[in-house]
C-alpha cells in the first residue's frame, strides 16, 4: 500500500516578482512472499512474507522559486528527504541510512547586454554523504568490510558476489555557467 500527495502554490510579490513553491510526499509499505520449500508447488503454509528491499518507506521533495526583476533574476531552492531503506536480503549492509540533500540555482539574464546570462548551481549544498542501493543482488561487501578495517583473516567479511552493495552519490558540486541567446 502506498500513496503520493503533491501540492503547489504561487503568489505575486507585487512589483518585486513572484514566488512559487511545491511539496511532494510519498509513502509505501510493500511486502512479498517467498516460497520456503523447494519444489513446484508452494502452499501458503510454505511461504514467508518479508518487506520489499531497496524501497524507502517515505520520501519528501520540495522546492521554491522566486522570479524578480521582470524575469531577469531567479532563485530556485530544492530539497529531498529519503527515509532509511531496508535492503534486499542478499545485500550485506542490511540498511541504508536516511538522508537529506538540498540544491540551489541562481540565474541572472541580460547581464550587461540582452541575451547574456549567468548562473550558479550548487548541488548537495550541505555536502551530505549518502548512497543508493546497489544493483541486481547487491551482494558485494563494501570496502573496509572487516570489523576492524584491517582485513585480517579473523574479521574479514568476504563478498558473496560482484554486484555493488551500494552506489555512493556525489558530494557538493558547484557549476558556474555563461548563457548566450543567439
Amino acid at each position: 500500500m502506498g500513496g503520493d500527495v503533491f501540492m503547489r502554490a504561487r503568489t505575486s510579490l507585487g512589483d518585486v516578482g513572484s514566488l512559487r513553491g511545491w511539496v511532494n510526499y510519498g509513502f509505501i509499505t510493500a511486502s512479498e512472499q517467498e516460497c520456503t520449500e523447494v519444489g513446484d508447488d508452494c502452499t501458503s503454509a510454505q511461504t514467508e512474507a518479508y518487506d520489499v528491499g531497496d524501497i524507502a518507506p517515505m520520501k519528501v521533495n520540495f522546492g521554491v522559486t522566486t522570479v524578480m526583476m521582470d524575469g531577469d533574476f531567479s532563485l530556485n531552492l530544492r530539497g529531498r528527504y529519503v527515509a532509511e531503506r531496508k535492503l534486499v536480503s542478499s545485500n550485506t549492509l542490511g540498511t541504508l541510512p536516511a538522508f537529506f540533500t538540498a540544491d540551489a540555482n541562481i540565474l541572472m539574464k541580460n547581464v550587461g547586454t540582452d541575451g547574456v546570462g549567468l548562473s550558479l548551481r550548487v548541488n548537495n549544498i550541505l555536502d551530505a554523504v549518502y548512497a543508493h542501493p546497489g544493483i541486481r543482488g547487491a551482494n558485494a561487501s563494501p570496502a573496509g568490510s572487516s570489523t576492524d578495517d584491517t582485513f585480517n583473516s579473523e574479521s574479514y567479511v568476504p563478498s558473496a558476489g560482484w554486484s555493488s552493495s551500494m552506489l555512493p552519490q556525489p558530494g557538493r558540486s558547484i557549476m558556474f555557467s555563461l548563457h548566450l541567446d543567439i
